[in-house]
Parts: structure tokens; C-alpha cells; sequence
């Protein structure tokens, strides 16, 4: 890999961050493999995983660096991300039941946030992930690729400014 000396003097300073943090440290120390790849199978196909680190036949660590570690923040960003189905895909083919995000912001102080996925978001996320692979199966035997809608969506803001979407019917696309 090639690097500027801007970009390695950022990934030194992220890396020093997590280095530092001994909640990050607590999680990582345990973890013996680093950059493990998992050949596996799953949902009757062939897969292969890069997990971050993984503290053997106990849970999976998965870096992430962002421009925002709060952990409220980030949780959406994880969700909008699917790091949670991330996670829960790395936990089953490392056949282990508890998953970590080690998440470092790009920016100085370098704020490093340490989250433990729950049980429910594990599930949640590994039925994410059946989801995909039932629906990427399905395309590939139709050899159908549909695209996200198949009617016009109308999109409207909310009194909180969060936006509303309304899915209406094909008839409308005229």
C-alpha cells in the first residue's frame, strides 16, 4: 500500500488512539488472530471473511474509523452502515456469540468508542443477512435484477424536519 505522509500521519494517530484506550485495549488484547480470513459457507454459498480481529471461540472486533464515535451517532451510522449485519455475518462463520466495534474518529482527540453487540442485534443483524442471501439467490435464479421501487415514491419533510416517504402505486409513474 501506498501512502501520503498526510495519510500516514492520520492512520499513526487513529492507530495510536486505539492503542491507547483501555477499553479498546480490553477487547483487543484477547483477540490473538488479527486480520483472520474465514473460508465458510453460508446459506448454501460459498463465502469468505476478513475479520478484523478474533479472540478465538469467544467473540470478533471489528475497527471502524469515522467522523463521529459518539455512541448515539454512531449507532446510527452502524445501522445505516449494516455493521451490525457485518458483525453478526463475522460471528457465524467465526462460530462465536458476542461481537465488538472498536470505533475511532478521523479528527483529533481521536475519541475512541468501544460497543458490545447486544444478543438481539446479533439476531437482528444475521437475519439482515439471510434476508440478502435469500434475495441475492433469488435474482440470480430469475436472472432478475429489480431495482429498489416499482412505483414513484413521494417524499414529504415532517413538522421535526424528518422526512416521510409514501410509496404510491405503478399507475402513478405517468
Amino acid at each position: 500500500h501506498i501512502l501520503t505522509a498526510p495519510e500516514h500521519e492520520s492512520a499513526s494517530r487513529i492507530a495510536g488512539a486505539v492503542m491507547g484506550s483501555p477499553l479498546a485495549q480490553a477487547v483487543l488484547e484477547p483477540a490473538t488472530l488479527r486480520e483472520h480470513e474465514i473460508h465458510w459457507s453460508f446459506g448454501g454459498r460459498s463465502c469468505v471473511s476478513h475479520l478484523d480481529a478474533l479472540a478465538t471461540e469467544r467473540y470478533v472486533v471489528e475497527l471502524k474509523v469515522t467522523n463521529c464515535a459518539h455512541p448515539e451517532k454512531f449507532a446510527w451510522q452502524a445501522r445505516r452502515m449494516g455493521y451490525i449485519a457485518q458483525c453478526a455475518f463475522y460471528a457465524e462463520a467465526a462460530k462465536v456469540d458476542a461481537a465488538y466495534i472498536v470505533a475511532v474518529e478521523d479528527k483529533r482527540p481521536w475519541p475512541v468508542t468501544v460497543l458490545r453487540l447486544t444478543p438481539r442485534a446479533l439476531t437482528d443483524g444475521l437475519k439482515q443477512c439471510r434476508l440478502w442471501m435469500e434475495r441475492l439467490l433469488a435474482c440470480e435464479a430469475e436472472d432478475a435484477w429489480p431495482g429498489y421501487c416499482q412505483s414513484v415514491v413521494d417524499l414529504d419533510t415532517l413538522d421535526d424536519g424528518e422526512f416521510a416517504l409514501e410509496f404510491g402505486d405503478e399507475s402513478e409513474a405517468a
